[in-house]
This record gives structure tokens, sequence and C-alpha cells, in this order.
């Protein structure tokens, strides 16, 4: 998932997280895996009070296949899938 938007400093910024968690109905974000200074996973809420000019730009999410057949490496010797499946919001 990608954020954009103005930080405290008054400048256009991006930031990016992995979703850990998402809602199973609504698929909103509820933990994600920061990479702002140490990596952590931290609350959706708590990631955007630090940001709250920033809004979501992007999310995208791999299909199962094509991370299997990233992560299998050599086993897996068919054709390859699509590789993601991306949405602009």
């Amino acid at each position: 998932m990608t954020i954009y938007g103005l930080r405290d400093d008054g400048k256009m910024h991006y930031h990016s997280f992995f979703v850990y968690e998402a809602d199973p109905v609504t698929g909103a974000p509820s933990l994600v895996a920061a990479n702002a200074g140490r990596p952590r996973i931290r609350p959706w809420e708590a990631e955007m009070l630090t940001a709250p000019q920033r809004s979501i730009r992007a999310r995208i999410r791999p299909r199962l296949e094509w991370l299997e057949l990233v992560l299998g490496g050599a086993a897996a010797a068919k054709a390859p899938p699509e590789k993601v499946q991306a949405s602009t919001i």
C-alpha cells in the first residue's frame, strides 16, 4: 500500500507499507508493516496519525500463484500467471 501527501515540513511525500492484517468484510487495513525508522508492525490508525494529511494512493495485491512461483524457485516450471492485481484509489 502506498500513501502520499504533505509531511509536517510542508513537503509532499510517499510512504509504503505491507498490509499485515485487514478487515475481512471491508478489506480496510488494520495492521501494517511499516518501514519508517525501524521496521515494525503498527495499527493503521497509529500510522495515519503521524501523517494526517496523507491518503491511500495505491494498493497492490500479488496473486497467490505469482507469489508461489517467485518464492517456490525453480520448482514451478509452468507459464507464469499475471503478476499483480493493482487498484488505484
